[in-house]
């Protein structure tokens, strides 16, 4: 199973639907540029589809060891959780 994250529908949105422009010109984001927000996009977008998505897959597969669904919260401390939860 594969994650791929929306990183160009939501480039393409910031581009389109929202006033960047303008967003951009406010002295809160003076040193904000759309070359740093498409990075921050891009880095997201890597960590998504590298780190959480993996994560929650082995989650998925290994649901019965997750602590927040099996059990009442005192029998579960010392439950083992999925190779990716350490």
């Amino acid at each position: 199973m594969t994650f791929t994250a929306p990183a160009k529908s939501i480039q393409f949105l910031l581009n389109h639907s929202v006033d960047l422009d303008a967003i951009l010109s406010l002295p809160a984001f003076a040193e904000v540029n759309r070359e740093l927000i498409s990075d921050i996009l891009a880095g997201a977008a890597d960590f998504a589809e590298n780190v959480w998505a993996p994560t929650n897959w082995d989650g998925d597969q290994n649901f019965g060891h997750h602590p927040n669904l099996s059990g009442p919260r005192h029998s579960r401390q010392n439950q083992p959780r999925p190779p990716k939860y350490h």
